[in-house]
């Protein structure tokens, strides 16, 4: 064999070994570390939960997660929505369309469509937002389609959809009781009597009385009382109103922080509500679910009510070690 077959059949053999190398390795951005489907955080009123991976440049049908069967009645809703992707093993992505919306379903007919939900920002993994404070559904609801706001798309723009929430409004219709009382008469004699004119008198008379303000709420993070700290590293503390995920406060908490001092001017749903804390690290790592060290009785959550200051005390989770810092 010449020394050209032999350059030739070793080169050939290097490219055999290099197309081999491609099938078992990654590239690298393309890699996918999948685990469990993301629970939904949230409590109250009618949770529905996809947990399915959508897309914004693939077919229709990868577009969508559902249907989802549920049973609601026509009437005003507020809509909860509920965002999660793995950012952390994703440190090079640039998406900047992760968004979703509800489509409310009759049978095969859309009755209605939610707004969608904010871009999830690269350096968080989990969005909560209210995204609708009053959709109207005209007829019952029973199912749901989560449904990708940016499809079709050529960007790779992915998303899970883990959950919604839907609060029905009360609807109160103001309702006029008349009362009629008959006057006496002293004679059978069909005669007019003045008792039929209708003149105003001040008897009985509706004077609107001024709705005082509503009260608000003040709170602090407290990290004293736990067992367990995260001092060692940074990053952003929030306080979740559960039943509705509204963000009530935040902390950006530097290293060895453990108190963030009074937090004024809060504005609550209801009068009394649960609250849940979460941790976001600086720089990288998921979203850490604080235990509250002094919950509501019966519950895992805090608590504010409003014309109070309460201090909700929190710790890490058992076991919890802080991400490296950048």
């Amino acid at each position: 064999m010449s020394n050209k077959q032999v350059a030739i059949v070793k080169f050939g053999v290097a490219i055999l070994f290099f197309v081999a190398f491609l099938s078992a390795s990654p590239l690298p951005g393309t890699d996918r570390v999948k685990g469990q489907a993301p629970t939904c955080p949230l409590t109250g009123g009618t949770i529905v939960e996809f947990g399915k991976e959508i897309h914004s440049d693939r077919s229709e049908a990868e577009a969508r997660a559902g249907p989802v069967s549920v049973s609601l009645p026509a009437g005003t809703y507020r809509v909860t929505l509920v965002s999660y992707d793995d950012h952390a093993n994703k440190p090079y992505q640039q998406q900047e369309a992760e968004q979703w919306y509800l489509n409310f379903l009759n049978g095969n007919e859309t009755v209605a469509t939610s707004s969608s939900i904010r871009d999830l920002p690269s350096e968080e993994e989990w969005l909560i937002e209210v995204v609708d404070y009053n959709l109207a559904l005209p007829q019952d609801v029973t199912s749901l389609v989560a449904f990708h706001s940016a499809w079709p798309d050529q960007e790779p723009n992915s998303i899970t959809p883990v959950c919604a929430m839907l609060h029905q409004k009360d609807e109160q219709t103001p309702t006029v009781t008349v009362t009629v009382t008959p006057m006496p008469s002293s004679s059978p004699t069909p005669t007019p009597q003045q008792r039929v004119t209708a003149t105003p008198t001040t008897v009985g008379t509706a004077t609107p009385t001024p709705r005082p303000p509503k009260q608000l709420a003040c709170a602090r993070f407290n990290l004293e009382q736990g067992q367990t700290c995260g001092c060692p590293v940074p990053g952003r503390y929030e306080m979740i109103e559960v039943g509705t995920g509204r963000l009530l406060a935040t902390w950006w908490a530097e290293k060895g922080w453990m108190d963030s001092g009074w937090i004024t001017g809060i504005d609550l749903t209801w009068p009394e509500v649960w609250v849940g804390v979460f941790f976001y690290p600086y720089g990288s790592g998921p979203a850490v679910k604080m235990n509250i060290v002094n919950p509501a009785p019966d519950t895992e959550y805090g608590w504010l009510a409003r014309g109070m200051c309460h201090s909700v005390e929190i710790e890490f989770p058992s076991g919890w070690l802080p991400p490296p810092l950048p």
